[in-house]
């Protein structure tokens, strides 16, 4: 049973006097607070809060989070104590820190599960201000889970699974992989026990076997370090039985084929040492293909940075090596623990940058009313794998596996998620819905008049992204319910006017063109180019068919004028009962129902579909052509501005007389 004494002997080592009296007066609080009460184990209560510190002694916290941890269960189970209470002892940073890890048990909930989210939601909130209070919540998890047994069968297996879905990837997410594998084995035990033990009866009996293959190999490696002047403490690195399991099942593989059973870790001093160690593995043991990764390079999500190789080892059988430098390895068992104290120092650029994923999953989730939608989502993002793509200038972006180019837009930034249009992966163009790959070069194509597609929800994989795009169709059904029957025909007796300028029956005799000395004359507008008031034209006087008008900017024109003496000048008359023929170009990533939503806004501006057609690219895109006739031209701009806020639309403009039919 841990004492206060026990606690103190290890802030000593880091810590000075003043604190550690600190410490000790937060103890005697909550003692004395906690008096009376028992734990089901049979000790006073006192223990969990001592051991919940000493968890965090060992992770090198500072004194406010040890005296947060002793007083953290203070608030929420004894009726005397309050925040202000708290605050006015030890401070209002330890009083937040406090508060933040109070569950909302004083509160009356609906369902569990909205007792849970609420629950989960204030501790994030109280994340975003400081990351201590997920560690102290963590560590207090933690000892909680290894004193599991003394609890109802029934509630082992709740704690067990919310354990496994939720703190255990928290964790993970963190970096603190010393926490997150006791709690996944922890959890496993309870979950699993039959299999537990099976495989904890296996390991047991190939340990002997395994250590000394290791002294062998630790043995060569190091001779082989010295022989190159590098400096490596070489160590076995435990596997864990979750680990195992989960490795048996989703590779569908017997314990006999699990090979990185045995695995080493090289810890160095430098960066250069880490790949002058690698190579020096390399060329004493055969690396398997495939099976080297850079996390040093590119470090993981989770700020987790190390060297990955599996090799045949001396007697034939794989062997999988990591190697790091003494900070990377302090960051792989600690993660964000070992990292948080320099959030107030000149580091605190990086540290936010290494964060970024909790600083999105605090946006997203504020957005999500449902509790039970908020748990699914939080419990899909903490066991998120991911995969590593590219900006165009080279920065190495983090997401989901599985994730999109939409998702990496709505990643990069909210606007170029909305106005994206398409995507170019590799220089290539992509359907948004790709599923983006590791090594990938991804580029996102936007027109600032597009808007997102309620489509976008079947496409996106990230919660961060489907929350952005539910919070805009949520403000825009609000703003549509707000307007009111009365607006509304205000509105169509605006339209009125225009849909009454766009006649059916259409002037062909002259075509709204004036021609000095005639009257009526018998004119035609030619399809090459389909000229329409405003444009620079010209008169071609066809033999038994009038007279042709062509935009001077006409491909044909240059061949009319070699005959001049049938060239005629030619002006708009402006006549109102003229209609007109208007060729529009759209360019688009090919998607379902893009088609329609064209139509539907070409049907709703009151023009005429004379003809249309499509071509669909192999890269994804698709060229579309509508011919429209339609009286009033002022309207023309505004159809192709709304064209181009078609989701997934690039380009949309009228045909120029260069393009081909």
């Amino acid at each position: 049973m841990t004492s206060i004494e026990s606690l103190a002997a290890v802030l000593e080592t880091h810590h000075d006097a003043d604190e550690i009296a600190r410490v000790i007066d937060a103890y005697e609080f909550a003692r004395d607070a906690h008096t009376g009460q028992f734990r089901k184990t049979g000790e006073e209560y006192i223990n969990h809060p001592l051991e919940t510190a000493l968890i965090l002694a060992d992770l090198r916290l500072d004194i406010h989070s040890i005296q947060a941890a002793l007083l953290h269960d203070t608030i929420e189970d004894c009726e005397d104590v309050t925040f202000d209470t708290i605050k006015d002892r030890f401070g209002e940073e330890v009083a937040v820190l406090v508060d933040g890890v109070t569950k909302l048990g004083r509160i009356e909930f609906e369902t569990q599960t909205q007792q849970q989210s609420e629950s989960m939601r204030k501790m994030l909130i109280a994340m975003a201000s400081d990351i201590r209070v997920i560690l102290i919540k963590l560590a207090d998890r933690l000892h909680n889970m290894r004193t599991l047994d003394a609890l109802p069968p029934k509630t082992q297996i709740e704690k067990s699974r919310e354990t496994m879905e939720i703190f255990a990837p928290l964790a993970h997410r963190l970096g603190m992989s010393q926490i997150k594998w006791e709690l996944e084995d922890l959890a496993f035990h309870h979950l699993n026990p039959e299999k537990y033990e099976e495989i904890s009866q296996m390991v047991k009996q190939s340990r002997d076997e395994r250590d000394a293959y290791a002294e062998r190999v630790m043995g060569e490696i190091d001779v082989a370090l010295r022989e190159v002047g590098i400096e490596g403490d070489i160590q076995g690195r435990p596997k864990h039985f979750h680990s195992i399991y989960q490795k048996m099942i989703n590779k569908g593989k017997d314990f006999s084929e699990i090979y990185d059973l045995l695995a080493l870790r090289i810890i160095v001093d430098n960066i250069k040492d880490v790949y002058g160690a690698l190579g020096t593995v390399h060329n004493i043991y055969t690396p398997m293909p495939g099976r080297f990764k850079d996390y040093v390079a590119m470090p993981k999500f989770n700020m987790y940075q190390s060297l990955h190789t599996t090799v045949i080892g001396p007697v034939g059988s794989p062997l999988e090596i990591q190697i790091r430098t003494k900070e990377m390895h302090r960051m792989a068992e600690y993660g964000v623990a070992a990292h948080w104290r320099y959030k107030e120092g000149t580091a605190a650029g990086t540290f936010d940058e290494r964060l970024a994923w909790l600083r999105q999953m605090l946006e997203w989730q504020t957005e999500l009313d449902d509790p039970s939608e908020f748990m699914e989502e939080l419990k899909i993002d903490l066991f998120q794998e991911e995969v590593f793509v590219f900006t165009p200038t080279g920065d190495v972006k983090s997401l989901k596996r599985g994730a999109t180019p939409l998702d990496f837009a709505f990643h990069i930034h909210t606007e170029v998620g909305f106005y994206c249009v398409g995507a170019k992966v590799n220089g290539a163009i992509v359907p948004l819905g790709y599923e983006l790959q590791n090594g990938d070069r991804v580029e996102i194509l936007t027109n600032k008049s597009t808007r997102p597609s309620r489509d976008w929800l079947n496409i996106v994989k990230t919660s961060s992204a489907r929350s952005k795009i539910k919070a805009y169709f949520k403000k825009i059904d609000h703003m549509a319910v707000r307007v009111t029957p009365e607006e509304l025909a205000k509105r169509d007796a605006k339209a009125e006017p225009q849909v009454a300028q766009h006649p059916k029956k259409r002037n062909r005799r002259n075509a709204g063109i004036r021609i000095e000395g005639l009257e009526h004359p018998l004119v035609k507008l030619a399809r090459c180019c389909n000229p329409v008031p405003g444009d620079d034209i010209i008169g071609f006087v066809t033999r038994g068919r009038g007279v042709s008008v062509h935009r001077k900017a006409c491909p044909n024109a240059e061949s009319l004028t070699r005959s001049p003496e049938r060239m005629i000048e030619v002006a708009w008359d402006g006549d109102p009962q003229a209609v007109y023929q208007v060729e529009v170009m759209v360019k688009a990533v090919d998607r379902l129902r893009l088609l329609q939503d064209v139509t539907a806004l070409v049907a709703d501006a009151g023009v005429d579909i004379i003809s249309s057609s499509s071509y669909a690219h192999p890269d994804g895109m698709v060229d579309m052509r509508y011919l429209f006739e339609m009286g009033n031209l002022s309207s023309l701009d505004g159809i192709i501005k709304d064209l181009r806020g078609i989701p997934g639309v690039f380009e949309a403009h009228r045909k120029l007389p260069s393009e081909a039919s």
